[in-house]
């Protein structure tokens, strides 16, 4: 239901507590629902940080992140016949729309091209330098890459120059 849009939803990211804390032999199981709780909790953070409540905005009008993702991924997928690896380039995995529109677009690509393959995924902040210097080491750890996909608006031109830089132009 969050990943759908339901901006109006809020999720209590309050713990209650330091975590689940069990004698013997429930101590691993423990261990292992505190982590699955943090990771909700961090989930919920994030999904609520869109709208940043309380706000004074009336409404929020924006896309679906995980649907832009499906076209991007349609669109790979058409690009490269069907086939290929690709690397994909996320601002930042903790936001909610950056990771929606990678998961979308693996989701397409499962279900539409199985034959393309994600090879690596790299969070880089949304920071110009580390974009052209992460598609750089991508270029040279993957040889025959075909594409780079990158979830956020601000820095596909420094991936762009990577590729080019790297003489990987029509290649990749």
């Amino acid at each position: 239901q969050l990943l759908a849009g339901d901006l109006v939803a809020h999720v209590s990211t309050t713990n209650g507590g330091n975590g689940i804390l069990a004698p013997g032999d429930l101590c691993v199981l423990a261990q292992q629902m505190s982590r699955l709780a943090e990771k909700t909790r961090d989930g919920a953070i994030g999904f609520n940080s869109i709208t940043d409540e309380p706000c004074r905005r009336l409404c929020y009008v924006g896309s679906d992140s995980y649907a832009e993702g499906r076209a991007c991924g349609e669109s790979i997928g058409r690009l490269l016949g069907g086939s290929g690896s690709i690397c994909i380039i996320v601002g930042d995995l903790r936001r909610v729309n950056h990771a929606s529109r990678r998961k979308g677009a693996l989701s397409l690509l499962r279900e539409r091209y199985p034959d393309v393959i994600e090879v690596e995924t790299a969070s880089t902040f949304e920071d110009r330098q580390t974009t052209y210097e992460t598609c750089m080491g991508f270029l040279k750890r993957y040889p025959d890459l075909k594409a780079i996909y990158v979830t956020e608006g601000n820095t596909p031109p420094y991936a762009a120059k990577a590729v080019v830089d790297s003489g990987r132009e029509g290649k990749t």
